[in-house]
């Protein structure tokens, strides 16, 4: 008879458990999909990156530049640690740069190609002085990304993601010594000499922070690299019947990077879990005193 009640008692205890733990398991995976729509900045560096560039010694050196990225983000979480987000980010980036003029510059190196705007523009570079060029971009940037994360349910927990950035140009513009130095001249514009489209890798780490069980900020490392060369190499520059080739014939790939921190803060769509617990803890009590 004790052995009887003993497993009636155990039968039932255990189906309440059961009950219990699926209404939990249902609840977190019920609270971690559905969409998010938020906002998105940050501090960047960027760079062009060419060998012949950076192989070119005191004609023309790297120098950094920060931009700041302005965004929207809209995403899907289809599980409790995975799910995909769209971005849509607009940012002015390039290369900035550092040298000393000389009176020959390599054809395969942008300082040619600063040396020789400057003199379109009636600012001729001095053999032997520094001077300072930028190559700036405007681009609007639109990645494609799959998102890990830990424990979502923790006030704080790791943010992850990966994957592939449209990353369309839409103006360039040279500068040399803080001026604007347009193809003075020439029937072309600088963004001729660049592809219009280029594909790049990105890639992210940081974590995410629950503000409240709707808001989340966000803040992650991120890496950007292109996967082709930005420059057109077939473009050509010419002036009423004269034409040739804008870059060197030997000139290598220049690979677009960009890297720094990225912030988010993030609306979830997902419902609450607290009403789905409660009537399953309802039914459940239901079923416990039926049986009685």
């Amino acid at each position: 008879m004790t052995k009887h009640t003993f497993l009636q008692t155990t039968t039932k205890s255990a189906k309440v458990i059961a009950l219990c733990a699926l209404s939990l398991a249902g609840t977190q995976s019920y609270a971690q999909k559905g969409f998010d729509v938020g906002l998105n900045s940050g501090v960047q560096t960027s760079s062009l990156i060419n060998k012949q560039d950076q192989a070119a010694g005191e004609e023309l050196d790297y120098s950094q530049k920060i931009h700041i990225p302005v965004g929207i983000n809209v995403g899907y979480t289809f599980t409790k640690h995975m799910g995909v987000e769209l971005d849509f980010i607009y940012v002015t980036q390039g290369q900035g740069y550092k040298g000393v003029a000389v009176a020959n510059p390599d054809d395969n190196v942008m300082s040619s190609t600063f040396a020789g705007v400057a003199d379109l523009n009636g600012k001729p570079l001095v053999v032997g002085d520094s001077y300072t060029a930028e190559t700036r971009f405007s681009n609007i940037k639109i990645p494609v990304l799959f998102r890990y994360t830990g424990n979502t349910d923790k006030k704080v927990y790791f943010h992850s993601f990966i994957g592939p950035q449209i990353d369309m140009i839409s103006s360039v513009n040279y500068y040399v010594n803080g001026n604007k130095s347009p193809l003075t001249g020439y029937d072309q514009t600088p963004s001729d000499m660049y592809k219009k489209m280029t594909i790049d890798g990105v890639l992210g780490v940081g974590a995410g922070f629950n503000l409240t069980s709707n808001l989340v900020l966000s803040a992650d490392l991120r890496l950007e690299y292109g996967l082709g060369d930005v420059e057109k190499k077939s473009a050509t520059i010419s002036q009423g019947n004269i034409s040739g080739n804008f870059y060197g014939s030997d000139r290598t790939a220049t690979n677009n990077a960009s890297g720094g921190l990225m912030v988010a803060l993030t609306y979830k769509f997902a419902k609450k879990a607290t009403s789905k617990t409660t009537k399953t803890t309802t039914k459940t009590t239901t079923t416990s005193k039926a049986k009685k």
